[in-house]
């Protein structure tokens, strides 16, 4: 399935670090690294995945009501844990035009 191709490592262009740019896991070959066949390119992504989301590195937010979070997306993954569908969920969400990934 063709979709878009970037970088895996990416520049931020404010602080000159580098951040792993990865995408949602699907199957592949719609998420795969380009250079590497099936086989390699899942083994370099378990490897990217597991190392990204290590509990030692992981942060949870135990939600309070009024709280408010930001984060910078060219720099943080992100992702949500399940929510209570029984219970109202406000969110606001804004962005600021960014600009397109630096190549590390």
């Amino acid at each position: 399935m063709p979709g878009p191709v970037h970088p895996l490592l990416r520049r931020h262009p404010v602080t000159g670090r580098t951040a792993l740019y990865l995408g949602r896991r699907y199957k592949a070959p719609s998420s795969h690294i380009v250079e590497l066949d099936e086989a390699e390119s899942e083994a370099l992504l378990d490897e990217l995945w597991a190392a990204a989301t290590h509990p030692a590195i992981v942060w949870t937010h135990v939600w309070r009501p009024g709280d408010v979070l930001i984060w910078d997306n060219r720099c943080t993954l992100h992702a949500r844990t399940e929510v209570d569908p029984t219970q109202p969920r406000v969110l606001h969400r804004t962005l600021i035009r960014g600009e397109r990934p630096l190549a590390a």
